[in-house]
């Protein structure tokens, strides 16, 4: 762990580096505005399980509040529907905090600009096919993905092992809720996502099947200036993020409640709730973040760590910024605010659950 300033790109270079060869859009840039007065800004996606049911935790958080309340600040969150814009914003700045997938989390950490807190998800995404039996299946077919996404970092695992290229598919575009209907209309023959897509698109039709599933990691991140210049505000938010996480473990009713809540976030976000039932989103929850023994903790990654080989994938295949260093990477992991927060439970109040209804 270094106390030290992070070596960093200028912010206005970070962006172009983010945004070079087409790999993250400019939607999230034109939508954005610079956050007035102190404010704590959230990057969240309504989408995803379960960073969606921390995230409507934390936005309910009257102990956050209060505390944020104290020093003049106060929480802001903004939606998203794949990780990979927020990260122009927060390299300028423009967003706090994020919940990110691991391929975002590897741009943003390689290009000094994130502090890693902790884990939000162990799972897998999957690649889901109609009619298909093999990775090999994919070739002159449509797939759909969310660019430089983990589902995205799956879907070129998948590729890499079939011997196949990105060239010899169709790649389609798509918001992750619009995976499976796009799917059932036969307007492509596959896609590569991240929970619920997946679950819900087997529960739909007995002909779609997982044909390939990737390991796949998400982490809340915080810019690493915002760590330096408002410790104590990030220590905040960290508290809120462990609080989040003991409550949904310490009975079924609250997670089924966390759940709801995250329900409602996808309706307002989108349109339309989420498509499974909610005990089906309950054991995402569970399977993906509960029964992870030591999450949120997270161990700094070894070089022969997945996330360690991920790095070395993407960069080999072109798809992370030249400026990415793996050195940053190791130092965004040594950010020690979850230790903090853990080893100092009673003054960040760990323990002390009060959720707006």
């Amino acid at each position: 762990m270094t106390d030290g300033p992070l070596p960093s790109l200028p912010r206005r270079q970070c962006v172009q580096a983010l945004l070079v060869g087409g790999m993250l859009g400019p939607v999230g840039l034109r939508a954005a505005s610079a956050p007035s007065g102190h404010t704590l800004v959230l990057g969240t996606q309504p989408l995803g399980m379960p960073c969606s049911a921390i995230s409507a935790l934390i936005q309910r958080d009257q102990v956050l509040q209060q505390t944020l309340a104290r020093t003049q600040w106060r929480l802001s969150h903004r939606p998203f529907g794949k990780g990979s814009d927020m990260l122009p914003l927060l390299s300028l700045r423009q967003l706090s905090a994020a919940f990110l997938g691991d391929m975002p989390t590897l741009v943003a950490a390689a290009l000094g600009e994130a502090a890693i807190v902790g884990l939000v998800k162990q799972t897998s995404t999957a690649i889901v096919g109609r009619g298909l039996e093999r990775i090999e299946d994919l070739r002159d077919k449509r797939v759909g993905y969310v660019e430089a996404s983990s589902a995205h970092y799956t879907l070129l695992q998948a590729l890499n092992l079939a011997g196949l290229q990105e060239s010899q598919i169709t790649l389609v575009p798509l918001a992750v809720d619009q995976m499976v209907e796009a799917l059932e209309r036969n307007d492509i023959d596959a896609f590569a996502a991240w929970e619920p897509a997946s679950s819900l698109a087997l529960m739909r039709h007995r002909a779609h099947r997982v044909i390939f599933r990737g390991s796949t990691t998400d982490y809340l991140v915080i810019n690493h200036f915002f760590t330096q210049e408002h410790p104590e505000i990030s220590l905040a938010l960290i508290a809120s993020f462990v609080r989040a996480i003991q409550w949904m473990r310490l009975s079924r009713l609250n997670l089924d409640k966390a759940v709801r809540w995250a329900n409602d976030e996808a309706t307002s976000f989108s349109g339309r709730a989420l498509a499974l039932p909610l005990r089906q989103l309950t054991a995402i929850v569970e399977r993906d973040l509960l029964d992870v023994p030591a999450a949120p903790w997270v161990s700094p990654p070894d070089a022969q760590s997945p996330l360690r080989q991920e790095f070395e994938f993407l960069a080999r295949l072109g798809k992370l910024p030249s400026q990415a260093r793996w050195g940053q990477v190791e130092r965004a992991f040594g950010y020690d605010g979850l230790s903090k927060v853990l080893t100092q439970s009673r003054q960040y109040q760990t323990h002390v659950f009060n959720y707006r209804e």
